[in-house]
């Protein structure tokens, strides 16, 4: 696509086009020397002002530099640097760079410099204060300036093969969990699983026992059962997982407060900095989540799987109609027996008859859960400082083994879940 040139005419220039055409009646209809003068002139400056503006930038050439990733509440700068390959200067340009992102009206950088020389350059910067978390999409720049009276403004946009669209992700701000119960006794594993010394179906023999309604036949100790005169099985030590699965609701109805202080803003900082937490001790973490969409990131390890965990999490919005219950229940059935499960979400939005056949299918697979539940009630409009939270949800998962965590609006977050209830 080539660059794209626009002429716009100020309202100063119309008052002198008027003022041309009005002088040039009046000189032919009082056949006066003056009224055509008049007109004359100011026709020429109007034309010459087109002149002057239309090669006023030519021979620019602009090119930009941004970082590709910032984190939520930076202050991102652009660089841009205009370089004049014309024979005389460039006065008065001003660069421009149109952007919109997921989580922000869109906006538009600029900056300006009084004079290029002929054959230099000038470096100008311009600063986008307290990035959101998101997408940030930047078209590509423009060029303008003028004549020296003011009259047309001429514009240059860059095309896409001088300077290419740029893309920049916002990544959640993270915080420092120095312990948190969310993984299995292991915490170290190259293959995502780790042997425990507790009983299982599989690994080395344990040690024996009597037999009990439901074991396999294929663990009956067939010898030691004939000397004994009962059946008698082996018991194998049991693969503990270290893989962990981190749960996000995306449901519009999970969506309470605004700005920086909505649940989902809360939610997306807590699923990232567990995931960083767990790539950090050598877990393999699995992102799931159901927006207008399936979002299921595979388990992984290493920092590249970080950085792509946290490119998912920048983009997250609250916009699905899927309950989460439906979310956890069908994607309880792939996660690895024995593994943990970490799933982030309002206690207003924990109903016990629709949550319990989901939650009742990770703990049949053995699934450690660990519940952060988020104090609707704090995040609502006018809410109570220091307001108790209903902890009716938060009991019912201590009482089945659930490690669970509560917070509020405006906790300490790292220190928050340091201290499960």
């Amino acid at each position: 696509m080539a660059a794209r040139t626009s002429v716009t005419v100020t309202p100063t220039a119309v008052v002198v086009a008027f003022t041309a055409l009005v002088a040039f009646i009046l000189a032919f209809a009082f056949k006066s020397m003056l009224a055509h003068l008049v007109g004359a002139l100011t026709l020429s400056v109007l034309a010459t002002s087109i002149v002057l503006a239309i090669f006023a930038v030519r021979g620019l050439t602009v090119t930009r530099t941004i970082a590709a990733t910032a984190f939520d509440g930076d202050s991102l700068k652009m660089e841009f640097e205009i370089r004049n390959g014309g024979r005389t200067a460039r006065r008065l340009v001003e660069v421009a760079c149109g952007y919109y992102a997921t989580h922000m009206v869109s906006g538009r950088l600029s900056a300006f410099v009084p004079e290029i020389p002929a054959g230099g350059s000038a470096l100008l910067t311009a600063t986008i204060e307290d990035m959101r978390r998101g997408e940030y999409v930047f078209q590509p720049p423009t060029l303008m300036s003028g004549d020296p009276f003011g009259l047309i403004v001429v514009a240059r946009t860059a095309d896409e093969l001088e300077e290419p669209t740029l893309r920049v992700t916002v990544y959640p701000l993270t915080f420092p969990i120095d312990r948190m119960s969310m993984l299995s006794d292991m915490s170290w594993s190259f293959t995502g699983v780790e042997p425990t010394n507790r009983p299982g179906h599989g690994g080395e023999i344990l040690g024996t026992r009597e037999y009990r309604w439901g074991d396999s036949v294929r663990a009956i100790h067939w010898p030691l059962s004939a000397r004994m005169g009962e059946l008698i099985v082996k018991e194998f030590e049991r693969s503990a997982s270290t893989e962990v699965t981190i749960f996000v609701d995306l449901d519009a109805k999970a969506a309470w407060g605004s700005g920086r202080d909505q649940t989902l803003e809360y939610s997306i900082r807590i699923a990232a900095s567990a995931a960083e937490y767990a790539i950090r001790r050598g877990n393999s973490v699995r992102l799931a989540a159901y927006g207008t969409q399936w979002i299921v990131v595979p388990p992984g390890k290493g920092t590249l799987h970080q950085q792509m965990l946290m490119g998912y999490l920048a983009s997250f919005q609250s916009m699905g109609q899927t309950p989460f219950n439906y979310v956890i229940g069908q994607m309880a059935p792939r996660l690895r027996e024995g593994s943990s499960a970490v799933v982030v979400f309002p206690n207003e939005h924990l109903h016990l008859d629709l949550f319990g056949p989901a939650l009742e299918a990770l703990w049949a697979r053995r699934i450690r859960l660990t519940a952060i539940l988020l104090n609707v009630e704090s995040f609502l409009e006018g809410s109570v400082a220091n307001l108790k939270p209903d902890l009716r949800a938060a009991a019912y998962l201590s009482g089945r083994g659930a490690t669970v965590y509560m917070v509020s609006k405006g906790d300490d977050l790292g220190r928050r879940l340091s201290v499960p209830l």
